[in-house]
């Protein structure tokens, strides 16, 4: 199995895990979009808490140039941990949603 395609079944993996996970436990509608073509995973929340309404992505994550990108990440455990676990190495993930200036201090790739 080549990179992206190992790369692409971690991601889909674990926002399936998620998306089951959330679908049990949230009080809003969540959704998994997948643009296959241009590798992106979105995971969406839609729903009210009271009168304040929950809309947006939980989890935002593309693969471009042969490197996971996370957009976005509003989870408490962090998704990037669970895709190592997964057996992606953390050279080809880039944590999007920190400043470039921060991204050599994560551990994680670059860019």
């Amino acid at each position: 199995m080549d990179q992206m395609t190992l790369q692409e079944k971690a991601v889909r993996e674990v926002m399936e895990e998620w998306l089951a996970f959330l679908t049990k436990r949230a009080r809003q509608d969540v959704e998994l979009i997948v643009d296959s073509e241009k590798k992106r995973f979105i995971l969406m929340s839609d729903g009210w808490m009271k009168f304040r309404r929950l809309y947006g992505p939980m989890i935002d994550v593309g693969i471009k140039n042969g490197k996971i990108w996370i957009y976005e990440d509003n989870t408490e455990e962090g998704i990037p941990d669970e895709l190592v676990a997964k057996g992606i190495p953390p050279q080809q993930i880039v944590l999007g949603w920190q400043p470039e200036y921060k991204r050599d201090l994560t551990g994680f790739a670059v860019g």
